[in-house]
């Protein structure tokens, strides 16, 4: 009889040890607060996002942390919900929208029909961070001619934001607000030349 208990008991430990943590899912989100160029800017100003590009250590569905200069984490169960390299640019063009107060915002690659009369293209160096510490966004923006013939203006760029708290969720906030501060500087140059 005892050894049936003890059995018992080392079937039930085991069962326990086999169990995993759920994993824990997590989207970017945009900048809500809108600022938009005129009426008459916004209706003729057409902007086509893309490439953007992210260093390939990144586009994981794990949350890559940055817990030192040359070392990285993987958090087995925070992970992004979907593809970085494809929600990263949807968030930027949804910041871009809000920041122009325009809907004439395309994604790359978007039809021949379509008229674009500024292009940007994204690279992303860095876009990591450490929860309780900071996120920082790294990379250059170019701004092409809609035709894809002339290049505008080239920006390096360095979004440095502070996570609030300890968990994952603040830190996937701070990436937001990473790229909704990248998304307004673009904006910023894109109003400067359409009031031109």
């Amino acid at each position: 009889m005892k050894r049936i208990w003890v059995s018992l008991g080392l079937m039930l430990l085991a069962g326990c040890a086999g169990q995993t943590a759920p994993s824990n899912f997590y989207a970017l989100s945009a900048n809500a607060s809108p600022r938009g160029l005129s009426d008459a800017e916004s209706k003729a100003v057409s902007v086509g996002i893309g490439p953007v590009t992210l260093p390939v250590m990144l586009d994981r569905p794990q949350i890559v942390t940055r817990e030192g200069n040359n070392r990285l984490g993987l958090s087995e169960f925070q992970r992004w919900a979907g593809s970085l390299s494809s929600e990263v640019p949807q968030v930027l063009a949804q910041n871009l929208m809000q920041e122009l107060g325009t809907d004439r915002i395309a994604s790359y690659p978007w039809p021949r029909y379509r008229r674009i009369d500024y292009q940007v293209v994204v690279d992303v160096f860095r876009f990591d961070g450490l929860p309780g510490q900071s996120v920082i966004l790294e990379g250059v923006w170019t701004l092409v001619r809609g035709d894809g013939e002339e290049e505008l203006e080239a920006h390096g760029f360095r979004e440095q934001v502070p996570v609030a708290g300890n968990d994952f969720e603040s830190l996937v906030a701070s990436h937001s607000v990473a790229l909704a501060r990248l998304g307004a500087r673009i904006a910023e140059v894109i109003r400067a030349r359409a009031a031109k």
